[in-house]
């Protein structure tokens, strides 16, 4: 037989070996494609199912804050850990107006989970301080003096080292200062996301 043949031959005799296959080959195919795709189901439910663990063990480790106020001759305003994570390097952003500065004063930049600081306000105008309790925050707001709704921007970071910013909004209503929570937004090294 002639060398240069010798591929082509075996080449063919693959291919008619191929095409005899019995009952018991495709059956084998046929559980291995089934095989194949259960396999594939049950990678992809368990990335899901890593990526729920993940995403509760971030709650579990973010800081929740909460701004409220309890009723007494002042009004104090206080900004309360809801959650059981501790907050880091707490602070509140200054807020510029045409007419002076409105800031809050607290005792921490660190808080347990559980624990609540008061909120001190104050108005800077000039070389004038103005202090706002509740009640005078309500004033100013309804007034006009300040924005309606004013909102307190809070930033800390996480025992996990990621950055967490709240928004809280002021407003009056019913003759009162109501303090809602608009939402948190992450940052972190992989990015900035709203929670």
């Amino acid at each position: 037989m002639n060398p240069d043949l010798t591929p082509l031959t075996t080449a063919i005799d693959r291919v008619v070996s191929a095409l005899h296959k019995g009952a018991w080959d495709y059956a084998a195919t046929v559980a291995i494609i089934i095989t194949l795709l259960v396999l594939i189901k049950y990678t992809h439910e368990t990335f899901l199912l890593r990526k729920a663990a993940q995403r509760q063990n971030e709650i579990s480790v973010m800081p929740m804050l909460g701004i409220l106020i309890r009723p007494s001759e002042r009004d104090i305003v206080r900004l309360h850990s809801v959650g059981s994570a501790p907050v880091f390097n707490l602070s509140i952003d200054r807020r510029q107006y045409e007419k002076g500065e409105l800031y809050v004063q607290y005792d921490d930049t660190v808080m347990t989970g559980g624990q609540m600081i008061e909120l001190q306000f104050y108005f800077q105008e000039g070389s004038s301080t103005t202090g706002l309790a509740g009640d005078a925050l309500y004033e100013w707001i309804n007034t006009g003096k300040l924005p309606s709704p004013l909102d307190i921007i809070v930033r800390c970071r996480g025992i996990n080292s990621a950055d967490y910013t709240s928004t809280f909004r002021c407003r009056p209503e019913a003759g009162k200062l109501k303090i809602t929570f608009e939402g948190v937004l992450e940052s972190s090294s992989r990015g900035q996301r709203e929670i």
